[in-house]
């Protein structure tokens, strides 16, 4: 029996979409950990900027203080540009998912259908070759054997 092309092909697809997917749980693992590094540099900024604020507290700490806050907002802007850019490559993998899946789907659609047209082809067949049976006259036993041999 020859082997059906939308069978390797649906294996393709699916093997694409396989690899789609953990393209996309890679993509939103990176996203975590960049989103998490990114909150975690905001509430450091702003217990630093609380225990700055503190009434109690030294000048030398004011002043340690003011030093070291513009360089934690450049890395806090850093890690949000690394965030944004890890959430546009997540927004690419979910269309890739997306098309993979959809290009999966028309794929089995298309066997699908081919197998109900020849599905629907043998039973045409079978019904034609029914009613040809059912057009052959009956012999009874009065005819010469020639005809009842037919």
């Amino acid at each position: 029996m020859a082997r059906d092309p939308l069978t390797s092909l649906i294996r393709l697809r699916r093997q694409a979409l396989d690899d789609a997917q953990r393209g996309l749980v890679q993509c939103l693992q990176a996203e975590a950990q960049a989103q998490h590094g990114s909150d975690e540099a905001e509430h450091t900024i702003a217990r630093e900027i609380e225990a700055a604020s503190d009434p109690a507290g030294s000048d030398a700490a004011v002043e340690a203080f003011a030093a070291w806050l513009p360089g934690a907002r450049r890395k806090l802007e850093q890690l949000r540009r690394e965030l944004e850019t890890l959430q546009a490559e997540t927004a690419r993998a979910r269309a890739g998912v997306t098309a993979c899946r959809t290009a999966l789907e028309s794929v089995e659609t298309l066997q699908k259908e081919r197998q109900e047209h020849a599905r629907a082809a043998r039973e045409r067949k079978w019904q034609l070759e029914l009613e040809d049976r059912s057009q052959i006259p009956a012999c009874s036993d009065d005819e010469p054997n020639d005809v009842r041999n037919l």
